[in-house]
């Protein structure tokens, strides 16, 4: 009973520690005291939460913004870093005019795509009272629409400050990938003894689908894969994510209606195959079909919410397996939570800090898809043994 105690401790010890960061030498947000310059026209002395409304709203790709700001708080820091977010722009940074650090000129220059994420920036020591200057170059159209807040620090202070705030979202997608990925192999091992299996080996898919859309789409995949093009795998995922769904509900529907999504999945991979195309040969890029891709997921999660509905409340519902009405429940909440975020995404501010209430939507409603699998898989194993019972009994 005292190891258990102790134990219990320990835990809720450790567990209260991951809610609170506290960096050791301390991070400058760097909010106010920039200096603008676009078209020759300088803006001094704004907020960097206030620049998209201090900006022209003409700004089109292949303009370039200037941003200049006085260095503070450095000379204190062991290992000083700028940490910046970047939205479709490559940057150079200098000091006093000295080139620090650049990122995407070459693709700037041939007009290629460039993508959206966070960049850890090491700066030189004793910086303080020296000049730091930020030259971004606009690949896209509306490139400069937000911004995220610089932050001077320690890099393990800031890495650890976005890891803090994200940790939750981080946790769970790491948690959809490997519960999918385990569960895959599971499933498939009882492929070759039943057919029933086959609805949760969608289901796993789904579950890894998710799990990597929401580390490319809050932008914290960096610490598992080092790639310029996290942007392009999140809207990669995005297109395919209404197969993977439509996928998920062809097993639990029949007769023409099944022939019929099935044949929707076949459509959107080949959709995806084409805009993948395009993108690569640099005809139009991915970003455009934005719009699009929002549409179709729309209508995707609108129609999971009614039929699934229909599934588990309606009298037709309870002529269904309890493996298909579980199933159901689980694409319901993954399905619902997916409506209320997508005008919250749209609508989200790009230079918010990440972890915000809206980031969190999709992925408890997934946490929720997730347990909802394994309750049917011992739902499946119990019957699987009551059922070999049974036979044992009748021989």
């Amino acid at each position: 009973t005292i190891f258990g105690i102790i134990l219990l401790f320990l835990a809720i010890r450790l567990f209260v520690q991951l809610l609170i960061f506290e960096p050791v030498d301390g991070i400058t947000e760097m909010e106010t005291g920039w200096t603008a310059e676009y078209s020759g026209t300088k803006y001094q002395g704004f907020k960097m939460s206030e620049i998209s409304g201090i900006l022209p709203n003409d700004m089109v790709r292949g303009d370039v913004l200037t941003l200049t700001h006085e260095l503070e708080n450095s000379n204190g820091l062991s290992f000083p870093t700028l940490l910046i977010k970047t939205q479709y722009c490559a940057y150079e940074v200098f000091i006093d005019d000295e080139l620090i650090e650049e990122y995407g000129l070459m693709d700037f220059s041939s007009g290629r795509f460039i993508g959206c994420g966070f960049h850890f920036i090491s700066l030189p020591r004793e910086m303080d009272e020296h000049m730091l200057t930020i030259r971004l170059y606009e690949s896209e159209n509306d490139a400069f629409s937000g911004f995220f807040t610089p932050r001077l620090g320690n890099y393990s202070d800031l890495e650890g400050e976005l890891m803090h705030d994200t940790a939750l979202i981080i946790n769970i997608a790491y948690f959809m990938i490997c519960f999918g990925a385990v569960f895959f192999i599971i499933s498939f091992i009882f492929s070759s003894v039943t057919k029933e299996v086959y609805a949760q080996m969608a289901g796993t898919i789904l579950c890894i689908h998710i799990g990597l859309w929401i580390l490319f789409y809050n932008n914290v995949a960096f610490n598992i894969i080092k790639t310029d093009n996290g942007t392009f795998y999140e809207y990669m995922l995005l297109l395919l994510l209404p197969a993977s769904l439509f996928m998920m509900d062809s097993f639990l529907a029949s007769g023409k209606r099944k022939k019929l999504l099935r044949n929707i999945v076949v459509v959107d991979v080949l959709l995806c195959i084409v805009v993948a195309v395009l993108h690569m040969r640099n005809i139009v890029h991915i970003r455009s079909f934005r719009t699009i891709n929002y549409v179709f997921l729309s209508v995707t999660v609108i129609y999971n919410v009614i039929v699934n509905y229909r599934l588990i409340f309606y009298r037709r519902g309870r002529k269904t397996s309890r493996s298909s009405r579980i199933l159901a429940i689980g694409l319901w909440i993954l399905s619902a939570s997916m409506i209320v975020s997508i005008p919250l995404f749209l609508m989200k501010k790009y230079g918010s800090q990440p972890g915000g209430v809206v980031d969190h939507i999709v992925p408890l409603g997934s946490l929720g898809f997730a347990m909802t699998m394994l309750l049917n898989f011992l739902l499946f194993v119990t019957e699987s043994y009551s059922r070999r019972d049974e036979y044992a009994s009748l021989e």
